[in-house]
């Protein structure tokens, strides 16, 4: 579709570079607020349920699957290699947010992470911002040309 359409292309990845600049600015702005705030203690049914529940709503997730499995599988593709596909994902996605929540579940790990917090959303706004620029610089050059 975008070979038929390189217009098409070409607005996706100015979209995509305005939005990681949009991410880029929140980041750095977050980095900068107070982390001196209360989280409030949540059950550990309740705080999997929730997790669970902003994963599987995330329409950003199903999106970007969608398109990486729609692209590397034909119409003929076999059944059970999407299944299996679909499932690797899914164990894949679940093994890491598991142990993003054990590790951030310690105090010792949590507490170090907001004490670099200001540093951490900051380098992570300057990344995300200089990919964000270089969408958009590599996208505008080739409109040029």
């Amino acid at each position: 579709m975008f070979s038929a359409f390189p217009v098409l292309r070409q607005a996706l990845q100015i979209a995509g570079g305005i939005y990681l600049l949009y991410l880029a600015f929140q980041l750095w702005r977050t980095g900068s607020l107070n982390a001196e705030s209360e989280i409030a203690g949540v059950g550990r049914l309740a705080a999997l349920r929730m997790g669970l529940l902003t994963n599987f709503t995330n329409p950003k997730s199903a999106l970007f699957f969608g398109s990486v499995f729609s692209t590397c599988f034909s119409d003929n593709s076999d059944s059970g290699l999407r299944v299996a596909a679909v499932g690797l994902v899914f164990v894949n996605a679940w093994a890491w947010y598991s142990l993003v929540a054990y590790l951030f579940s310690r105090e010792r790990v949590r507490s170090a992470y907001l004490s670099r917090r200001r540093s951490v959303g900051k380098a992570a706004g300057a990344l995300l911002g200089s990919i964000g620029l270089r969408f958009l610089q590599l996208t505008l050059h080739e409109v040029q040309r």
